[in-house]
């Protein structure tokens, strides 16, 4: 299963503040590093291993809303859906 993986997306749309939405990805491309790396290691540890890469590069879905937030690209109400709200300033 591993060699015919070539990468993994997930994909939200928010709303914003100008009444649109935005897509925003969170994905992890499955190069032949990565692919040797989790085949050395059980099925199980897969999932941590590759969430510790996304965090690790601030490609997590939740990094991504909480710059959006900062910028004012969408309001609290909305930001709260993807991040706990004791991580958001006032």
């Amino acid at each position: 299963v591993l060699s015919l993986l070539q990468f993994i997306l997930v994909q939200v749309l928010v709303r914003t503040n100008d009444g649109g939405r935005k897509a925003v990805r969170e994905y992890i491309v499955i190069n032949d590093e990565l692919r040797d790396n989790l085949s050395g290691m059980p099925h199980a540890e897969w999932g941590h291993n590759i969430d510790a890469i996304i965090r690790q590069e601030k490609r997590r879905i939740r990094d991504q809303i909480l710059e959006m937030y900062i910028r004012n690209e969408v309001d609290r109400r909305e930001a709260i859906l993807f991040i706990p709200p004791g991580e958001l300033r006032s």
